[in-house]
């Protein structure tokens, strides 16, 4: 088992985050297939973002078109998709101002107990968003601090079988996918997670494989989905197993035959399975990656506003979980798939862990 605060060369543009610059995002744009445009698309999203973002800023999921008590949630999310673009608060001079003062409000509405005020996914995207600021070398110490902070709050709350819920501990895959993500930006950003939490994150990756390679949305239960399937697949590549161990071999077969992730206009209606698809498949690379690659992207660039007020951004309406996010979740998580030839490097495919 790695050991969490080692994972080599991270900060600004290095290591994991290596491939954000600009020369280097569109060399592994043209290395991983993606269409020449993808660069023009993204950036007509963000310039929406920025056109969105609250003085304060965040962005109100209510105000375009969600339902939930999720501003932290998507305002970490929309961050997300600046810093994967290879923004920061210095460069490009277009976007600097808004990745401040998203970090800054994350920073702000960070609790003293390390939390956000909202659901454990709001705790897991938040961490991430921070994690990754600090990876990027963005903010001064006190953006160290806050992820810290959030990453100890993670681990803290973790249950003893590894998984995550909506309010800490728990079995709810979904809840514990991005949770999981949240440890991995840690890794990547050098910061202090220990050990034991890696050690429990392994409970939930082998309690939630189904032997048919699926998983559940939650465990015990033996009905395994494509959304929860996709998002235990990257959780398994991104705490250290290879592409090559039997283990996600077995569920990246299952996401890709028997109808899975080729029922290509339901996947790409829900972007939450679109997200840990690319994350997942990406990873995996070969095969999996270029038939899922030439799946989505086009059907996704189709669905994102041409003209008119909202142009560069993605509706809500049509997609699953819009209502509850709105525009904002809409048009960053599209934007993530969207970067994920550049956002993470790829894992070694000859890692040490096979399983």
């Amino acid at each position: 088992m790695a050991t969490i605060g080692t994972n080599p060369g991270t900060g600004g543009f290095r290591g994991a985050l290596g491939n954000r610059s600009r020369g280097r995002r569109r060399s592994a744009a043209r290395r991983f297939g993606m269409p020449r445009d993808t660069d023009k698309w993204i950036r007509a999203a963000l310039l929406w973002l920025k056109k969105t973002q609250e003085p304060d800023g965040s962005w109100n999921a209510q105000k375009w078109g969600g339902a939930g008590n999720c501003n932290a949630a998507v305002t970490g999310l929309a961050l997300l998709a600046f810093l994967g673009f290879g923004c920061t608060d210095k460069a490009p001079p277009e976007f600097k101002l808004t990745v401040k003062k998203a970090v800054n409000y994350l920073v702000k509405k960070q609790t003293s107990d390390g939390g956000f005020g909202e659901r454990m996914y709001t705790q897991g995207i938040c961490t991430m968003a921070l994690a990754e600021a600090h990876g990027m070398g963005i903010g001064s110490r006190k953006v160290r601090d806050a992820a810290q902070s959030a990453i100890d709050y993670i681990v803290r709350v973790q249950g003893s079988n590894g998984g995550f819920g909506y309010d800490g501990g728990g079995n709810d895959t979904s809840v514990t996918g991005f949770n999981f993500q949240a440890l991995k930006a840690g890794m990547t950003a050098r910061l202090k997670v220990p050990a034991t939490a890696l050690a429990r994150c392994e409970r939930y990756l082998k309690a939630s494989l189904n032997s048919n390679g699926s998983s559940p949305y939650s465990v015990p239960n033996a009905n395994g989905t494509l959304p929860m399937t996709a998002a235990m697949l990257t959780g398994r590549l991104f705490l250290g197993h290879s592409a090559t161990a039997q283990d996600c071999l077995l569920q990246a077969r299952w996401l890709t035959t028997g109808g899975q992730h080729v029922q290509v206009g339901q996947a790409v209606n829900h972007l939450y399975s679109t997200y840990y698809l690319s994350l997942s498949m990406f990873q995996m690379g070969g095969k999996f990656w270029t038939s899922w690659r030439d799946a989505f992207v086009k059907p996704l660039r189709g669905k994102q506003e041409k003209a008119g007020p909202n142009k560069g951004s993605w509706p809500n309406a049509g997609f699953a979980y819009g209502a509850h996010g709105g525009r904002v979740y809409t048009t960053s998580m599209a934007v993530l798939a969207l970067e994920v030839a550049w956002r993470y490097e790829r894992t070694s495919r000859t890692s040490r862990r096979r399983r």
